[in-house]
């Protein structure tokens, strides 16, 4: 197969996807309803900005991505009539698509602070309670796990040392910035209310 930039498939490792029973996201606030696990929506929206995942919702002013068929309604697992969302196609991320180098560890990417996939519908699932809860997960992320991500990798891909280790520290440092800031990045820019405080 040749692609649109000239460069064609050759034989060696690959990703595969299973085949899920459902449909892509309309981008309508209505088909929410039918969502079983609407948590999860603030999940995608931790692990997008988390990973930069700059394909499903990336917020750049009047060129601002939205990219609704990234945000999959599968039937596995769910009641007649109902879906469960699901994270998909993560092709995308820290790069946007670009050549990963070892200039990924870079402070301005860890404390980039803009919002990845964040739809404006996905709003009234939003709490600081589950958002608390993405981002603790995020805070347990050691050096170790991340290590072990980048040990997946086929050799036939062969990623430099230099760049396996600039990755490790995106991981991890990423995973500690968005975990303890997430939530005020939301309030911050206007899709969470703030959080009062005892007594007010």
């Amino acid at each position: 197969m040749t692609y649109p930039d000239g460069s064609k498939s050759l034989a060696g490792p690959a990703f595969v996807a299973s085949e899920e029973n459902g449909t892509p996201w309309g981008g309508t606030a209505v088909e929410l309803v039918s969502v079983e696990n609407p948590t999860d929506l603030a999940g995608l929206i931790v692990l997008d900005t988390w990973l930069h995942n700059c394909d499903r919702f990336r917020p750049d002013g009047e060129k601002t991505r939205r990219n609704t068929r990234n945000v999959f309604l599968s039937a596995r697992e769910a009641s007649k009539g109902k879906f469960r969302v699901i994270a998909m196609d993560h092709t995308h991320c820290f790069t946007c698509g670009r050549a990963i180098t070892k200039a990924i560890g870079n402070i301005d990417l860890v404390r980039d602070a803009r919002l990845y996939g964040h739809f404006a519908e996905f709003r009234p699932y939003l709490t600081h309670e589950i958002v608390r809860g993405f981002g603790q997960r995020l805070l347990g992320l050691s050096k170790q796990t991340a290590e072990s991500f980048l040990a997946g990798i086929p050799a036939a891909w062969d990623p430099s040392a230099e760049i396996r280790q600039a990755l490790v520290g995106l991981l991890k440092d990423r995973a500690n910035f968005v975990g303890q800031n997430v939530r005020q990045m939301l309030v911050d820019q206007g899709e969470l209310q703030p959080e009062l405080e005892f007594g007010e």
